[in-house]
């Protein structure tokens, strides 16, 4: 089931800039930020000569999103706790 609650929650405390961006666990200020998207599961993003899809994974955090793409022909996954490839040959 696709939901945009937990990503726009995310998209919520970035705009804000509140406590659920836990700048104060790296004792660093966070600063609010414009959201001009926001994305959710399932989404595509469609770059120039880049196609990137947006995976909703909540556990570690309720908003926590991975980016998939192709990449030299390797699947490449980009999230906020581990960045890997995926392929045979790897």
């Amino acid at each position: 089931m696709r939901t945009a609650i937990p990503i726009s929650l995310t998209a919520k405390a970035i705009a804000t800039g509140d406590e659920r961006c836990c700048g104060y666990l790296y004792h660093r200020d966070f600063t609010p930020c414009i959201v001009e998207n926001q994305l959710s599961d399932g989404d595509i993003v469609d770059l120039p000569d880049l196609k990137i899809k947006v995976m909703h994974l909540p556990g570690h955090t309720m908003g926590c999103t991975a980016y998939v793409f192709e990449h030299y022909g390797k699947t490449v996954v980009v999230s906020g706790d581990k960045n890997i490839l995926l392929s045979k040959n790897y």
